[in-house]
């Protein structure tokens, strides 16, 4: 079991960035394995406006954004778990773009953010920034590992 997962799972605010509305799309599949698993949980697509009946954000700086506006969550840990199943020159861009707003907007700051990359969306220059820039990445699939880890931190064997 690892830790980084688990603490991906914990989070109270998820995002798939690269949300499809084509269910034979993996950002349709992974979104819809938050949703059958009740988790809170925001698309991100550029041009949709919902996908699963869920209002959809443009990006992830949008999100953040929001979800640092609301009390609730700013004790949480982590502040937001992403979930992204883009291209890989797309994937760095939005890394990229998580940086900057961790390091540079004052409601962000302390905030933790937690990456799990799905498989065919990472590159070496993907994982050279986030290691780079100590950023928490899990690679693999949340599709095949995630039923695992739930079930592991419901049993408390972490």
């Amino acid at each position: 079991m690892n830790a980084i997962k688990a603490k991906f799972l914990t989070s109270k605010n998820f995002a798939v960035i690269g949300a499809s509305t084509n269910p034979e799309k993996f950002g349709f599949k992974v979104l819809n394995w938050y949703i059958n698993h009740k988790m809170t949980v925001y698309p991100i697509h550029p041009k949709e406006k919902q996908i699963c009946n869920i209002n959809c954000r443009a990006n992830i700086s949008s999100l953040l954004d929001e979800l640092a506006q609301n009390k609730e969550f700013q004790n949480e840990k982590p502040f937001l778990s992403v979930s992204i199943v883009t291209p890989p020159k797309i994937t760095l861009g939005v890394l990229e773009e998580i940086k900057k707003n961790l390091d540079t907007k004052k409601t962000l700051k302390g905030k933790e953010v937690v990456c799990w990359i799905q498989p065919g969306a990472e590159n070496e220059e993907c994982q050279s920034f986030t290691s780079n820039n100590n950023l928490d990445t899990i690679y693999g699939c949340v599709l095949k590992d995630g039923d695992g880890v739930l079930e592991a931190i419901s049993n408390s064997k972490i």
